[in-house]
């Protein structure tokens, strides 16, 4: 009951504010202000450069999703205003990125087989200056998130049997910066043969100006797993890792990462030695090393969680204790439906391991839609985005006790339309393997994510509400 009365509260005490520009409205609740911004379109792709730089939107028209582009910034000072930078960019245009070419960062529009520079980031334009041409260039390959945040040292893409990355060359230009092997195999396609290489992705925590990068992992048997790194304060050297699971088990998910300066692999996994529907998620931290033997290094951290092997599950590796030592965060749904959010944290012993005992939190919310974030606080701790319930908020994740949470929302504010998430399970059934998929349908509401938007302390949370006939509203909540 009480809970129930405190979000008819929020909804009821929200009240507009003046000054809000043209397509802008202000709202104000709690200790937040909640700014929506009519897109009149689908939102493409967002970029929040650094703080108070306000964000950068690259639009489309809904329901094309090769239709024109328009750019857009949303600007919080003086007060919250939607200002249309350019229009008419080509459809091709999927991505935003910022990076500095040698005269001060500049605004990069991406696309399949093409990079081209918007202008200066403080006021980009519609004539894009050709950087890159090259069949292989996406940059979603590596960074498929809509919300992009910060100015970046390199551009980096992989394609099959390469990744590269490219960086300014101090004269208004790119140069190739990493160019690196990948794996390849060839795959039966309905269409016939393809060549392809494992997945790629930055590690989580690795230094912005020389990242790690990990491909795959590889299933070798039941029990082995290989991966490729690309190290790029070696100039992109590639070397081949190992690790080995505690049984036969197969990769469901994977977040690769750079835990106290070494590579590992964070696994989701199920059991591969028997059919079971019903099984629960397998959690696994994994060194990554090279080793002659190929036996590969067991796991620094095996547990189970309380999910469904057809829920999604998010995994971060922060500080979230501010010891100095990251910490393995996880969020999931729990039960058959996935009614319920789990937040578990297992605190950061030091050399690549963690506490055995996970501290955590059921969020009392029902969640439609979430995302862990690096940073929640001024402190720049990490936290969970929610939307449920009829509100977004944004919570603190801590590690100290048995709460995986803070006990209060550090932001939280109504959202302008109930959300709604669809979820779907398809499973089937071979005679050599059980495959089973989950799919989760766009929502009406998405949490993009957080970031540093306007002058003031502490990040911003932002999401994306979809109307049925697909036109986007964002909603940014932030400190009042």
């Amino acid at each position: 009951m009480r809970r129930a009365a405190a979000l008819a509260c929020a909804a009821l005490c929200a009240v507009p504010a003046a000054g809000a520009g043209a397509g802008v409205e202000v709202t104000r609740a709690p200790g937040a202000q909640r700014i929506e911004a009519a897109l009149d379109g689908a939102l493409v792709a967002a970029l929040a450069p650094a703080r108070g730089g306000g964000l950068l939107l690259l639009i489309g028209p809904a329901g094309e999703p090769d239709g024109p582009r328009r750019l857009a910034r949303l600007r919080f000072e003086p007060e919250p205003r939607l200002e249309t930078l350019a229009e008419g960019l080509g459809g091709w245009i999927k991505s935003l990125a910022a990076i500095d070419l040698g005269a001060g960062p500049e605004l990069v529009a991406g696309g399949l087989g093409r990079l081209v520079s918007l202008g200066p980031l403080a006021a980009p334009g519609a004539s894009g200056r050709p950087l890159l041409e090259h069949p292989g260039v996406d940059l979603r390959s590596l960074a498929a998130d809509r919300l992009q945040a910060g100015v970046r040292v390199r551009l980096a893409a992989a394609e099959a049997g390469a990744l590269r990355a490219w960086a300014g060359d101090g004269r208004g230009g790119l140069r190739l910066a990493v160019d690196a092997a990948l794996p390849t195999a060839i795959e039966r396609a309905p269409w016939g043969l393809s060549i392809a290489s494992p997945p790629v992705a930055a590690a989580q925590g690795a230094s912005g100006a020389a990242p790690l990068w990990v491909a795959g992992p590889l299933a070798v048997g039941r029990t082995r797993l290989r991966a490729t790194i690309v190290d790029g304060e070696r100039g992109g050297a590639a070397s081949e890792a190992w690790a080995a699971l505690p049984g036969a088990e197969s990769v469901e998910q994977s977040w690769p990462a750079a835990l106290d300066g070494a590579p590992v692999l964070v696994v989701r996994t199920q059991g591969a030695a028997r059919v079971d529907l019903l099984e629960r998620q397998r959690l696994r931290v994994l060194p990554l090393a090279a080793d002659r033997t190929r036996a590969g290094s067991a796991p620094s951290l095996a547990v189970e969680l309380d999910s469904r092997r057809w829920h999604e599950t998010e995994v971060l590796l922060a500080d979230a204790d501010a010891d100095g030592r990251q910490d393995l965060i996880a969020a999931f749904p729990e039960g058959l439906r996935g009614d319920d959010l789990v937040v578990q944290v297992w605190r950061g012993a030091g050399g690549g391991r963690f506490e055995p005992r996970a501290a955590r939190s059921d969020l009392e919310l029902p969640a439609e839609g979430w995302r862990l974030v690096a940073h929640a606080d001024e402190a720049g701790g990490p936290g969970l985005l929610a939307a449920g319930a009829g509100r977004l908020e944004l919570r603190r994740i801590v590690a100290g006790g048995r709460r995986a949470l803070a006990a209060g929302a550090e932001l939280a504010a109504p959202l302008p339309a109930p959300p709604t998430g669809v979820g779907r399970v398809e499973a089937g059934i071979g005679s050599a393997r059980t495959r089973t998929a989950s799919r989760r349908e766009r929502p009406q509401v998405e949490p993009l994510g957080a970031a540093e938007l306007d002058e003031r302390p502490g990040p911003e949370a932002l999401a994306v509400v979809t109307g049925e006939a697909g036109d986007d509203r964002l909603v940014v909540v932030r400190r009042d």
